[in-house]
């Protein structure tokens, strides 16, 4: 794998790639349960995904980095050493680098094979997904699995390309710790 390849990779593998804000709250901001359920559900979750989709064919980095899961930007930044600002900061610059030595041909989810599921309340699922990119003429198709979370009434999507991934998002998100991801 070439360096920008593995550099996209691991950018998107760490940040997030998509969030859609739900209808599900109620007129005094809470979400009710049964809205709630109804925001979770799987129609709302490929919704959700075609929203990323459009995002990164625009080149909307700031956009797609923006809807990281708030508790993975978190962990990411106790690593790292950095503010959630800062590293989001980070993460455009370096999408944006990346992208201009790329060409994503696509970035397509299939529906979660299990549907939608919970994990100690956390409505997730996992979305097989495969990225087809040109690398300095080379074109490379990769699948892996994104974690699409439904959290604080949005759903999020984390792609799962290494362990490093796995590690941070189970650390950000420790009811998923029983999961097999990769």
């Amino acid at each position: 794998m070439t360096r920008p390849l593995r550099i996209m990779t691991a950018a998107l593998g760490l940040a997030l790639l998509a969030q859609c804000d739900s209808a599900a709250t109620s007129a005094g901001g809470a979400a009710a349960p049964a809205a709630e359920a109804s925001a979770a559900s799987e129609q709302n979750l490929m919704a959700a995904w075609g929203e990323f989709e459009r995002a990164f064919a625009a080149d909307d980095f700031p956009r797609v980095v923006g809807a990281m899961p708030p508790r993975v930007l978190d962990e990411i930044g106790v690593i790292r050493g950095q503010s959630p600002a800062k590293l989001r900061r980070t993460m455009i610059a370096q999408m944006e680098e990346v992208m201009r030595e790329a060409e994503v041909h696509s970035v397509r989810a299939a529906p979660p094979p299990k549907g939608v599921q919970s994990a100690n309340g956390l409505p997730y699922a996992i979305l097989p997904t495969t990225t087809d990119m040109s690398v300095y003429g080379t074109r490379h198709k990769n699948t892996t699995n994104t974690v699409a979370l439904f959290d604080d009434g949005k759903w999020y999507f984390v792609r799962i390309a290494d362990k490093m991934a796995d590690r941070t998002l189970k650390a950000a998100y420790p009811e998923l710790s029983g999961l097999a991801l990769l």
